[in-house]
């Protein structure tokens, strides 16, 4: 009961925030009202004491949403990235041949995502970046926390390692990842309902849909794996919702099972389905399992 107030509170105060605008109007209308009917004070009070309460407890939900663009320029002055595009940073070691190839790989990524998803919702700021040293400078979190928690994975994307060169032109790993990059952004932009945190939409997406889409999406190659009997599945994707399946040297099978399952699921599905079952997850209806079977 009590988290549902709170999210309750949280969505309230977003739609005070998006809908601000016709707040004047509703407290011109209740001193109107007050001054027609002869209304109690209590009664003008208490609306506008409730309208406080929410803005004073939901300080960071009450302020407008920035764009990515705005938390990036953060980081214009510290000799990390420069802006090469309106919205696309890169990082300054990376020479004029891969600045192209990385504009032309977040097109391509844009088209990749466009067939699966539709015209897309999301338009994330980049983080192109060739040392780690940029990557880590780039921190979600350090994003969020200047942007009053307003900046999320549907708003920016970075990239690690990339190489823009020959070997990176033949083997396409930097666009595979822009694409796989984008879907989770796309994701998040169309499961994210106003008001929400970062954690409640993630609660919505199970770990290996995430990750299985934009491995599909992206074209990401992960080697050959097998997939559990129809028996085990369920349970075997349950226990890759941990996220302790996603880190160190051990993910490729996981990435590898969850791009399969998905992919045999869209095929069957297509768009429609996907669709469905997005608006499905932005509602937080419990993930069905059986139409993955």
């Amino acid at each position: 009961m009590g988290s549902h107030l709170i999210i309750l509170i949280r969505r309230l105060s977003a739609y005070i925030v998006h809908f601000g605008y016709i707040f004047p109007v509703i407290i011109s209308l209740i001193y109107g009202l007050f001054g027609r009917f002869h209304l109690k004070k209590w009664m003008l009070i208490a609306p506008l004491l409730l309208i406080s309460i929410v803005i004073i407890t939901n300080q960071t939900f009450f302020k407008e949403r920035v764009e990515a663009k705005v938390a990036a320029s953060i980081y214009t002055d510290s000799a990390i990235v420069k802006k090469i595009d309106k919205k696309i940073y890169v990082d300054i070691l990376l020479k004029e041949k891969g600045i192209l190839i990385a504009k032309n790989y977040i097109k391509v990524a844009k088209k990749l995502n466009t067939i699966v998803y539709g015209d897309l919702k999301s338009n994330p700021t980049w983080f192109i970046c060739v040392r780690q040293e940029c990557y880590d400078a780039i921190s979600y979190k350090q994003l969020a926390k200047k942007t009053a928690g307003s900046a999320t994975r549907a708003d920016y994307i970075k990239i690690r390692n990339f190489i823009g060169n020959k070997k990176n032109l033949k083997y396409k790993s930097g666009l595979r990842t822009m694409g796989h990059e984008l879907s989770h952004a796309e994701l998040y932009k169309r499961v994210y309902a106003l008001g929400e945190t970062n954690v409640e939409v993630n609660k919505k997406v199970p770990v290996w849909f995430n990750e299985g889409l934009a491995g599909m999406v992206g074209q990401s190659e992960y080697g050959k794996c097998e997939l559990p009997s129809k028996k085990e599945l369920v349970s075997h994707l349950k226990s890759l919702d941990t996220g302790k399946e996603w880190h160190a040297n051990l993910t490729s099978n996981s990435y590898c099972l969850a791009k399969k399952v998905v992919t045999k699921w869209y095929k069957k599905v297509g768009r429609t389905g996907l669709l469905v079952l997005i608006e499905r997850m932005k509602k937080g209806k419990p993930f069905d399992y059986q139409p993955f079977l």
